[in-house]
């Protein structure tokens, strides 16, 4: 159907944008809690570019060898294990604690710094030198999390909206990332390509070749 870059990343990225610490609402609001930005989340995102670019930008250059693809995938698996096991500690935390809980904040808090180290060691480099191939399955998949996410709105605070839209992408993606990167849906990117030795204009016989080295004439 089409390449992209790879969903999960994206969504794991979005998490940090979105605020994770809530307060009491005031007398006379019509929401019980309201959403509040930390420092933390900031701090997160930027060590994620920072260290992603610092990571990702060099690995455009690597040489094509036949096992590059098969070296990325193996780590990607566990870097999206770990970011589906955040997700749903995210999701149940919810029901456990009451949104303004310092407890449930730095719980979540903790298990996103690693996420952090993951996504900006390992996915970086496959973001920045990889494409997914995206095919039917992702409409199931779709499907599944719009499913979730009216389950979780259905039976949650209203305040958890944009968290839980993130936290069921990153679910769902990343079971179909995995998906993909099993039956090798996954190919070198515009990225990758730019940084490739050019191809010659002409074809190779067309190309002069003097028939004997040129002796080096010394004086």
């Amino acid at each position: 159907m089409f390449l992209s870059f790879p969903f999960f990343t994206i969504a794991a990225l979005e998490q940090f944008i979105v605020p994770n610490k809530f307060s009491i609402a005031p007398e006379g609001s019509k929401e019980k809690f309201i959403q509040e930005y930390s420092w933390h989340q900031f701090v997160l995102l930027a060590l994620t570019i920072a260290v992603g670019f610092a990571r990702g930008v060099p690995a455009t250059d690597a040489p094509d060898e036949p096992q590059r693809l098969s070296n990325v995938k193996k780590p990607m698996y566990f870097v999206i294990g770990y970011g589906i096991l955040q997700a749903i500690l995210g999701i149940s935390l919810t029901f456990l604690y009451s949104p303004d809980s310092e407890t449930r904040y730095l719980i979540t808090t903790v298990s996103q710094i690693l996420l952090v180290m993951l996504l900006s060691y390992y996915a970086a480099p496959m973001f920045f030198t990889c494409t997914m191939w995206y095919t039917w399955i992702i409409f199931p998949a779709i499907i599944c999390m719009i499913g979730g996410c009216k389950a979780l709105f259905a039976h949650q605070l209203d305040c958890y909206k944009t968290l839980f839209i993130f936290w069921i992408m990153m679910i769902f993606f990343g079971l179909l990332d995995m998906y993909l990167m099993a039956v090798n849906h996954i190919y070198d990117g515009c990225f990758h390509f730019q940084h490739r030795a050019p191809t010659p204009r002409y074809p190779e016989w067309l190309m002069y070749r003097p028939p004997h080295p040129i002796p080096t004439v010394r004086y």
